[in-house]
């Protein structure tokens, strides 16, 4: 009784569907990729995907596996340098890495979503911003896929070129076809 009394109200108030204050959620983007685990040692199915704006700076990290958030990048300089370096990894507190970081998972098309928030969770302004995955293959032999998606008013998609370590990197199908989608909220 109480939801209709209020759709009432809605309804003879000329209630308008609210223009989004910057502080709140645009969309969603949607990163994807195929994930070929790879049947070595687990060193070498290390990964990191992360946001950053247009001037470089990181924005936020999406997922890291454990190897390498918890650590690894202590002891395996190569294990995914890009994300190391640009995530300040060594200043993160234990909860902080913990918040971006999980096992290394099962072959099959991976999907993270971010949902245009800084670390802070502070929603970002409409505009364009580059996304990132980065994968070690095996010792020094990776790839960087990167991409720019647009937030705003309309859906749109697009697909991440490759960055490779060594020639030797390009032989290895450790992680294809990397895509962002930019879903709208209105």
């Amino acid at each position: 009784m109480k939801n209709y009394i209020i759709l009432i109200l809605f309804v003879l108030l000329g209630y308008q569907k609210p223009v989004l204050a910057q502080n709140e959620q645009l969309g969603s983007v949607i990163i994807s990729f195929d994930f070929n685990r790879a049947k070595q040692d687990y060193a070498n199915n290390q990964f990191a995907v992360w946001i950053e704006d247009l001037e470089g700076k990181l924005v936020k990290t999406i997922f890291a596996t454990n190897f390498t958030a918890k650590g690894g990048w202590k002891y395996r300089p190569e294990s995914l340098p890009a994300w190391t370096q640009k995530s300040n990894i060594s200043g993160l507190t234990e909860k902080e890495v913990d918040a971006i970081s999980g096992a290394t998972p099962k072959s099959q098309r991976l999907v993270y979503k971010w949902n245009g928030d800084d670390s802070e969770h502070n929603f970002l302004p409409a505009g364009k911003y580059k996304y990132f995955v980065e994968v070690n293959y095996y010792w020094d032999s990776a790839a960087v896929f990167s991409g720019i998606i647009e937030i705003g008013d309309s859906a749109n998609s697009t697909i991440a070129k490759a960055t490779y370590s060594t020639e030797d990197a390009k032989k290895y199908d450790l992680i294809e076809n990397v895509a962002a989608e930019y879903i709208s909220r209105q």
